[in-house]
């Protein structure tokens, strides 16, 4: 299965990007942004980013990821890690998806698993650290995961998609 997109929870970063909880394998979905910027607990926004700014370029990973164009995520992705501070929730969501699909397990993993750390029930994070785990052969771990997070989310259908990938016949 795609890395799905990043989907943000409220209130938890300085910088968030928001979007639909699902991904389509056959046609990507229609992506809302909402950018906030917030300081404190040690950390600050840069100065030579402004919000729209950071909008389009999150908005041109996006693009460029629904094409399947990893060259330019990659450079939007520069981009946009120097408009962010390194421990923004959107740089590293978009990292994580970026070499997800660029079949950077390892790095896609660290990220994914820095993100539960400050949201553990993140959706897109957790269903992708269960989808690499079951990769990997740790299929408890998987749907350990994916069952916690269906407790909190009963109602997602990309929760629903990978118990069932779990559950389905191997290759």
């Amino acid at each position: 299965a795609p890395p799905a997109p990043p989907v943000a929870a409220a209130g938890t970063a300085n910088t968030n990007a928001a979007a639909p909880a699902a991904a389509s394998p056959s046609a990507p979905s229609p992506i809302s942004i909402k950018v906030q910027r917030r300081t404190g607990a040690g950390t600050t926004a840069r100065p030579d980013a402004d919000d729209s700014q950071v909008a389009r370029t999150v908005a041109d990973i996006e693009s460029a990821m629904s094409t399947g164009d990893l060259p330019a995520a990659r450079r939007a992705l520069t981009q946009l890690d120097a408009q962010l501070p390194g421990e923004s929730l959107t740089l590293l969501r978009m990292q994580a998806w970026v070499s997800h699909a660029d079949n950077d397990a390892a790095n896609a993993e660290r990220l994914y698993r820095r993100i539960v750390e400050r949201v553990p029930d993140d959706i897109n994070a957790g269903v992708n650290i269960a989808l690499l785990d079951a990769r990997r052969g740790d299929l408890d771990d998987a749907r350990q995961r994916l069952t916690r997070l269906s407790g909190r989310y009963p109602r997602s259908q990309q929760i629903t998609r990978a118990l069932a990938e779990l559950d389905g016949p191997s290759p």
